[in-house]
């Protein structure tokens, strides 16, 4: 992936949703399809679920679920909670499709915050490296 769709946070490189996006598109994607499975609401703790689904033009399909409410998301995006869980949602299905395994930027927790702690700075990326060094991160 081109480095310029890397960032770096607190020591370790994520790529981004426009990078995944970008990736796929070289690698021959079809289309993408979302389906809203569960709008926020008091009764559910305000969770969005989508899910998204990936068609390769090799006929290959891969689907995944993204999710976002109040406390996995940061203040400034918690009232685009639809948006975000869909974000999330495609990013996780065009990992797959481009096996990139690393999560992406968009499916950290306080993104926002955790950007405001380090200075904006786009890096190369080594994910083997990184992967090894650092700790487990699940997404």
């Amino acid at each position: 992936m081109n480095s310029k769709y890397v960032v770096n946070l607190q020591g370790r490189d994520y790529p981004v949703y426009s990078g995944v996006l970008s990736e796929a598109h070289e690698r021959g994607i079809q289309g993408i399809e979302t389906e809203l499975i569960q709008i926020p609401d008091e009764s559910n703790g305000d969770t969005a679920i989508v899910k998204a689904t990936v068609r390769m033009k090799d006929g290959s399909v891969f689907s995944d679920y993204g999710d976002a409410n109040p406390r996995n998301t940061s203040a400034r995006v918690a009232t685009a909670l639809i948006r975000l869980a869909s974000t999330r949602a495609k990013g996780r299905a065009l990992r797959d499709s481009t096996n990139i395994g690393d999560c992406m930027a968009e499916e950290l927790p306080d993104l926002e915050e955790v950007r405001a702690q380090e200075p904006p700075r786009v890096q190369r990326s080594e994910p083997a490296a990184q992967a090894a060094a650092g700790g487990v991160l699940v997404c």
